[in-house]
């Protein structure tokens, strides 16, 4: 099994994995013979999420290697998008998002490092925003609705 799991690590970090089927088809080109329940299993064990690459593509990385890779230029502008509305009081800020893109805008928010943000905690369409103190509050929300192209909401 540690033979396979490398296999799969190194495939992962190489951008190169797009589905579940693509892993087994690797797995059995290496002669392991493996159903998709045991690429499932073996994906958790590695702490595998989905993620875009730089075109777009939905790929299989591992969660580690995502934490200080920046999101590409290019899909910035798309994630507006997928940002539906902005509350907050004091202390807290809220994102609703598309369903499914919460993490995504969540891992924008946390990479960009905003001052004042101690950190994010992302659902499948909610994101919710902890701010370290009340005066970074309207600053972070103003931030964030100009980088995320949220104006207006």
């Amino acid at each position: 099994m540690e033979d396979r799991l490398l296999l799969i690590k190194n495939l992962l970090l190489s951008g190169e994995a797009t589905t579940q089927e693509s892993i087994q088809q690797f797995l059995k080109q290496k002669k392991f013979k493996v159903n998709q329940s045991t690429v499932s299993r073996d994906l958790k064990r590695l702490g595998a999420i989905r993620a875009l690459d730089q075109d777009g593509q939905a790929v299989y990385r591992l969660a580690e290697s995502m934490n200080s890779a920046p999101i590409p230029q290019n899909l910035l502008g798309s994630l507006s998008s997928l940002v539906l509305g902005i509350e907050f009081n004091d202390y807290n800020i809220v994102l609703k998002t598309s369903p499914g893109s919460a993490a995504l805008i969540a891992r924008h928010i946390d990479s960009s490092r905003i001052d004042g943000v101690i950190g994010t905690i992302a659902g499948d369409d909610t994101i919710f925003i902890a701010v370290k103190k009340p005066i970074y509050t309207a600053k972070i929300v103003q931030l964030l609705k100009s980088g995320l192209g949220i104006s207006g909401i």
